[in-house]
């Protein structure tokens, strides 16, 4: 029983693991969508927009660095 319980708590965890890379890479690339938008405009963005995206800019280059080193 105990085997079980832990091969369905390490599949769900596996999933929802899964799920969290997808949603943050899906908000990464959104992120960079935006990002060559505005480059292609010739624009930097505001002081105020880049202090929102600050935290999200730095969670994204941080993951890419991961997998450029991984693979």
């Amino acid at each position: 029983m105990w085997s079980l319980d832990k091969e369905n708590y390490e599949v769900e965890e596996k999933r929802l693991k899964e799920r969290i890379n997808r949603i943050n890479h899906d908000n990464a690339q959104f992120l960079l969508k935006q990002m060559a938008d505005k480059h292609k405009k010739g624009a930097k963005m505001s002081r105020a927009e880049y202090a929102i995206n600050k935290p999200l800019l730095r969670e994204a280059n941080g993951k890419f660095k991961e997998q450029s080193s991984q693979g």
